[in-house]
């Protein structure tokens, strides 16, 4: 996809983007597309290693990644979605979702996330 210039967030409508939207496309190329698009926010990915998601674990650098290419294409990230499952009945594995949605939020809070979505997919 060619590089273009960013938008000023002030022409962009107040429009932001679900990450469902953009799946699979890689974080670098979402951001591209939404600035060429005029839209002024997007709902991060986080963790579930599918391509154009945060990873679940990622390095300092793939956060200061993201927090670049927001400040490049004048991109807000106040939004992620998280997969996450807590309508389970079992006491042990509701307890270790837990302990994953508590590092998820965390690695959130470094991307200065103000809402997520908790998303469950359940299998066909």
């Amino acid at each position: 996809m060619p590089m273009t210039e960013s938008k000023d967030q002030s022409t962009k409508p107040p429009i932001g983007c679900s990450e469902w939207s953009l799946r699979g496309i890689p974080l670098q190329e979402q951001f591209q597309l939404l600035n060429e698009i005029g839209i002024s926010s997007i709902e991060l990915g986080l963790g579930g290693n599918f391509p154009g998601h945060v990873s679940g674990t990622p390095t300092p650098e793939e956060l200061k990644e993201v927090q670049q290419l927001s400040q490049q294409h004048q991109i807000e990230t106040s939004f992620c979605a998280i997969e996450s499952d807590l309508t389970g009945s079992d006491s042990n594995q509701i307890s270790h979702e837990l302990g994953r949605l508590k590092t998820k939020l965390s690695i959130a809070a470094q991307l200065e996330v103000q809402s997520l979505s908790l998303i469950h997919i359940s299998e066909p």
